[in-house]
Parts: structure tokens; sequence; C-alpha cells
């Protein structure tokens, strides 16, 4: 299902402007994924920036609202692994 901005019907935009909006989206999200997984290998958010460009393209395309579930997931356990690391380095500084 495509996400529809509140109070727009897409039956009544003209289709030059769906096309239009299409287009940048893709752009835009596209833009921002690919920057994402070239910050991948050096330190920083690599990961987090893929996720938003494929959020971007999810608001037009279903395929990457999978790609962007499956993301959210690899964060959540990335997040527990790190916190779970940062808890044992604790620990182990108390003894």
């Amino acid at each position: 299902m495509h996400a529809v901005p509140a109070g727009s019907d897409p039956r009544r935009t003209p289709p030059a402007a769906r096309v239009l909006r299409r287009v940048l989206v893709t752009l835009a999200g596209g833009v921002v994924a690919v920057i994402g997984v070239i910050l991948m290998p050096l330190p920083g958010p690599g990961m987090l920036i893929v996720a938003a460009g494929m959020a971007i393209l999810a608001t037009e395309y279903r395929w990457p609202q999978r790609v962007y579930r499956h993301l959210r997931r690899e964060l959540a356990d990335v997040e527990r692994q790190l916190l779970g690391w940062r808890r044992s380095r604790r620990r182990r500084r108390r003894r």
C-alpha cells in the first residue's frame, strides 16, 4: 500500500505531478541509501543512513518497506549487542 499524504486524493493529482513526485522520491531515497552504503565500512551511522534512504523509498515503493523492516530488526540486534557489550565492560572495570 502506498503512503498517501493526509488530505490528498491520488486520483485527483495530475499524472505529471505523480510522476514527478515518484522521480524525486526515487532520486532522494536512492542518493541517501547509496551514501549510507558508501559510509558502512567507515565508523559512523552508515546503516542508519541506509535505513533512512529505504524509509524515503518506502513512501513510493513496496520493496523498500521489506528492506526497511529488515534493517530495523538488524539495528535492534546491533543495539542489543552494543548494550550487552557495554554492561560486560562495566562489570569488568568494577573488579
